[in-house]
């Protein structure tokens, strides 16, 4: 049988949203009232007004897309191990390495990213600073462990200081490819990350992350490679139900009063919303909210029709 398009885009996108990416760094310009984006660099900036090598922004709102650090999960489908969609690929795993890769937390060079990408966020005059954290009024994390690990590890000590708010958000969590998608109960996550806050906009109950309804279980089709001996861990979230997620996380973004919001989150989610910007493991972009791009957009009204009946 050969692939359609469709299912050739989507094996790319996949593959590359799950690849180990280096964390090489160039260097940054000085920020001042803005920041000064250098080619080669870990921070990108949307564009809308460029004076000399300065780009300012002219929207009232900005979203800071951050992509969490390196996975167990990156690294074993990335080169560690048979890559995702080839003939026999499985995510089952026997009890003494699941928890390497259900809910795949930060490897040892998933953690040394997040805190490279601390050093470079330092702000007390000995270094530039790739984010304005000063004008983050909001963080809004992925309840995925790698994407609550990145906040820690990576910005915690920022937002604290500037007594910046953070909120669990399910909307931001990955489309559902893998066991690595599935996440933990909100009472262990209220327990292990007591600086979250996991009530306001936690409004779903457990299991929060995609779980097929019985009727989805019914009319269910794979999306994912298949045919050729993969066995999967549970079944991957159908695009209709992702785009319907995404399109309610980009309604709240749009809708919120902060000017300058903080996203922690997974490479699907921000290709999404650019249509096709793909970020290596602890890469920022910055983008004016207007100048996102959603892949699929759903009405309000759309997105909301499944936004209690189906979990996510």
């Amino acid at each position: 049988m050969i692939p359609s398009r469709a299912d050739v885009t989507l094996f790319l996108l996949a593959a590359l949203k799950l690849l180990a990416c280096n964390d090489s760094v160039s260097a940054f310009g000085r920020y001042k009232s803005f920041i000064r984006r250098k080619t080669g660099g870990m921070v990108r900036m949307a564009s809308t007004k460029n004076d000399g090598d300065v780009t300012t922004s002219s929207s009232t709102k900005r979203v800071v897309w951050i992509r969490h650090g390196q996975t167990y999960m990156n690294e074993l489908i990335g080169g560690g191990g048979i890559s995702y969609g080839q003939p026999g690929f499985t995510d089952v795993f026997d009890d003494k390495s699941i928890h390497l890769y259900r809910d795949s937390p930060l490897s040892p060079t998933g953690v040394q990213q997040a805190l490279n990408l601390k050093k470079r966020l330092k702000s007390d005059g000995s270094n530039t600073s790739d984010l304005p954290l000063h004008e983050v009024d909001l963080v809004a994390v992925s309840p995925l462990t790698r994407a609550l690990q990145t906040v820690q590890l990576a910005l915690l000590d920022h937002l604290e200081e500037y007594k910046v708010p953070i909120v669990g958000l399910p909307q931001a969590t990955e489309r559902v490819y893998l066991i690595s998608d599935h996440g933990k109960s909100r009472a262990e996550l209220q327990q292990q990350y007591e600086f979250v806050d996991f009530e306001t906009h936690f409004d779903v109950a457990d299991p929060w992350h995609f779980v097929p309804t019985q009727e989805q279980k019914t009319n269910y089709v794979e999306w994912r490679p298949h045919g050729q001996g993969q066995v999967y861990a549970c079944l991957g979230e159908p695009q209709d139900v992702f785009d319907q997620r995404m399109s309610r996380l980009y309604h709240w973004l749009g809708t919120r009063e902060e000017r300058c919001i903080a996203v922690v989150c997974h490479a699907g989610v921000i290709e999404w919303m650019t249509s096709g910007e793909i970020l290596a493991n602890c890469e920022v972009l910055i983008k004016e909210f207007d100048e996102l791009r959603p892949r699929n957009l759903w009405s309000v009204e759309q997105s909301a029709l499944s936004g209690k009946a189906d979990t996510f």
